[in-house]
């Protein structure tokens, strides 16, 4: 069974998304290039931050392995990466929106179409929670159920 959060937003369209926490290791329905991703292993022992997994294992880029508190997966099959902060200042930046390079828009070599915005070390778009307030929302959720900014 999947399971999807609904948001109404301003336009009255209704966003179908399905979430995942960093503590949430059930696999996401596959992208919308047939890749599954999947929340893995508590990321070096950092609070709310797993790292994510691909098609079952360790989801590697250049950067390093892709780690998040908090994804998701659009009704398009896009994937969402809310990046992972440990420090409690990183975290409140998170939260208040004060982050540019808050979520992680996955987009792999292949599939990346405005070069001077793509990040070449995470296969990404960075953007932050403008973009997105139908996630924010869920994200808000996320942030009271976990007490992410209790130290």
């Amino acid at each position: 069974m999947v399971v999807t959060n609904k948001q109404t937003i301003r336009t009255n369209t209704i966003i179908e998304m399905e979430t995942r926490k960093f503590n949430d290791s059930r696999p996401l329905r596959p992208d919308k290039d047939g890749n599954v991703f999947a929340m893995g292993n508590e990321h070096r022992g950092m609070d709310h931050i797993s790292t994510i997994h691909k098609n079952g294992e360790p989801y590697e880029v250049l950067g390093g392995i892709q780690r998040a508190s908090f994804m998701w997966l659009d009704t398009n099959g896009q994937l969402y990466i809310v990046v992972g902060r440990n420090s409690q200042e990183n975290k409140i930046k998170l939260v208040n929106n004060e982050e540019k390079k808050a979520i992680c828009k996955v987009a792999p070599r292949k599939n990346h179409e405005e070069k001077s915005r793509w990040s070449k070390n995470w296969e990404c778009y960075w953007h932050n929670w403008d973009r997105y307030p139908y996630a924010y929302a869920e994200f808000i959720k996320f942030v009271d159920e976990v007490n992410f900014l209790d130290e």
